[in-house]
């Protein structure tokens, strides 16, 4: 099923909004996100999500009602974020082609706004159109993660969008005979691309020129599938894992932050009957809240990719396994050696082109590659003196009567040596490491 990751479902545009459902639902379209921008439209937003189980929404004042908008609009926008069906602020951004008189009120309006996303840990939808380098300069003060509304910009600028960890939309624009866009999209990750449709406008070939609708982003689908060569139901699964990662990622900071607030009203009702049992309570409160601040620090951290490690040269991230190697574009001067800690995805190194996940758990070590070179062989977790990417091949009787194949990864998988090469943990106990000899078939990136 396909995700229409932005549209306009509501009264204005649409008389009929269950036909709307049923015709997308008919072309494998099982989820809908509408957006507001203004606040009339975000009531309208709030009240088809309360309407219509598989529509859900995001409300926020757009760049061409900068002129209109009042401080309690924002307030509204601010006190409907608890409202689990609203799932980012938005559509918000700069629109320098219509409104050019107004580009400091708009800077400003969209500073509010994500401040405001920053403040409730929630994605943003962003709108941006012949303002690019005022978007990009504005984002990079705030840590908010979200969507690059119908991107239409260079290649370079996506690269940098993606860098601040914001998913790129890619709409019916794609399939227009006059669009340069499409040379931009293919050479970027899918894991860094989402389908829309911006319904009721920018309908996709062959229907353009009539009113749009959620359905059609199965057309925008094929024509994405097509330029990676791949099906549109791989195109709906990889869309749909963006999309749901992007949002994910917030939650789970949000649920240890509500863990932890628990765990500090259990240790304050926690009654003490002598002073020194006291010190103890007031201890274990202050390690709480240190431990609580780091973890979601580093929550937020993991998910804007920052690394003080990080050197990689971000124009490699769109390119294939096969033609880094084919063309040599890595060096030791702009990848990675050892530990990569601090990418929970889309790291720079492959944009995970090698398979790994955040929390990867290799302990069962039965999970394989398929490798372009050689077919599929074992991941490994990382290793101190191999770099991500390296193929060995492991000697050892312990593990098997036959040369083992692996590819180590080197970022963030449960366990941090070679001994994952066996069956168990347990049974890396027993191998031991200095048991396990290995030789280098083919050296990883940056070796």
């Amino acid at each position: 099923m396909f995700t229409d990751s932005h549209s306009h479902v509501y009264s204005k545009y649409y008389e009929h909004i269950e036909e709307v459902i049923a015709e997308a639902k008919n072309d494998n379209v099982g989820r809908i996100i509408t957006c507001g921008c203004n606040d009339l439209e975000n009531k309208e937003v709030l009240q088809v999500i309360s309407e219509y189980d598989n529509i859900f929404g995001a409300i926020g004042i757009h760049p061409e009602n900068v002129m209109n908008y009042t401080l309690e609009d924002l307030e509204n926008i601010q006190n409907n974020l608890n409202n689990p069906k609203v799932i980012a602020i938005g559509e918000i951004g700069l629109d320098y082609y219509y409104e050019k008189d107004s580009k400091e009120k708009q800077i400003e309006l969209l500073n509010k706004q994500l401040k405001i996303a920053e403040e409730n840990n929630i994605p943003v939808i962003i709108h941006s159109r012949e303002a690019t380098l005022d978007t990009l300069n504005t984002l990079k003060k705030y840590k908010c993660i979200g969507i690059i509304h119908s991107f239409s910009g260079s290649y370079e600028t996506a690269l940098e969008y993606i860098k601040m960890g914001y998913l790129i939309g890619v709409n019916g624009v794609i399939t227009f005979k006059n669009s340069n866009i499409k040379d931009v999209i293919k050479r970027l990750p899918l894991e860094a691309i989402v389908l829309e449709t911006d319904s009721p406008y920018l309908t996709p070939e062959p229907y353009r020129g009539k009113k749009n609708s959620p359905k059609y982003v199965a057309i925008t689908a094929k024509f994405v599938a097509d330029l990676f060569a791949i099906t549109p139901e791989e195109i709906a699964t990889i869309t749909n894992n963006n999309l749901n990662r992007e949002i994910q990622k917030l939650k789970d900071c949000e649920f240890y932050f509500i863990k932890s607030i628990l765990c500090v009203i259990i240790i304050l009702r926690w009654k003490m009957k002598t002073k020194f049992l006291n010190i103890i309570k007031c201890f274990c409160l202050l390690g709480l809240i240190i431990i609580s601040t780091t973890r979601i620090r580093d929550f937020k951290g993991t998910i804007y990719n920052d690394n003080i490690n990080k050197t990689i040269n971000l124009s490699t991230m769109a390119l294939k396994l096969e033609e880094t190697i084919q063309n040599d574009i890595y060096s030791a001067k702009d990848t990675f050696t050892g530990d990569l800690t601090g990418y929970i995805y889309n790291c720079p190194l492959c944009s995970g082109r090698l398979a790994c996940k955040y929390d990867l758990d290799l302990s069962d070590g039965k999970t394989f590659f398929n490798d372009y070179q050689y077919g599929n062989v074992r991941i490994v977790a990382s290793s101190s003196n191999l770099s991500c990417g390296t193929i060995v091949r492991f000697n050892s009787p312990k593990v098997s009567d036959q040369p083992v194949l692996a590819i180590v990864l080197d970022r963030g998988v449960h366990g941090n040596s070679l001994d994952l090469l066996t069956e168990s943990l347990d049974a890396a106990r027993v191998v031991g490491r200095s048991y396990i000899t290995y030789d280098v078939l083919r050296e990883g990136y940056g070796s």
